[in-house]
């Protein structure tokens, strides 16, 4: 008589912990890193009633610190050089949207610096950015 010999096949299976783990550590991360994306330089803005901005991709943001400097996109821009930027910037878009952040500790002047150099080059669409009161 034959004996018949069985052999038990395993099964390969594909072990999903240590991905699950990779991906909750991604998470994470991008969780922690995804406001300071946002917010770009910091100051400490105004605290007012306002609606909450849906998309920030398609605006220009001028940002002025409390040491009255000016950034544009994070970006350090005196006042001659900023003016010349906006001028070029405009002209390719007229109808560019433009939030201006400013610390609230800075003077009304500054902004209105600012608000008077993009009226001068034809800008109409500005918004000025405030934390939302709680």
């Amino acid at each position: 008589m034959k004996k018949s010999r069985f052999y038990l096949k395993t099964v390969p299976q594909i072990n999903v912990t240590p991905i699950v783990d990779v991906m909750l550590v991604l998470l994470v991360i991008f969780m922690l890193t995804t406001p300071m994306l946002i917010n770009g330089v910091d100051i400490n803005l105004p605290k007012a009633d306002t609606k909450t901005l849906s998309d920030t991709n398609d605006h220009l943001v001028i940002t002025i610190n409390n040491e009255g400097k000016i950034f544009l996109h994070e970006t350090e821009f005196s006042h001659h050089n900023l003016k010349q930027k906006l001028e070029h910037l405009l002209k390719q878009n007229t109808e560019l949207k433009i939030l201006i952040r400013g610390d609230h500790k800075i003077s009304y002047g500054n902004i209105m610096e600012i608000i008077s150099i993009l009226y001068k080059l034809g800008a109409t669409n500005l918004s000025l950015v405030s934390e939302l009161e709680e």
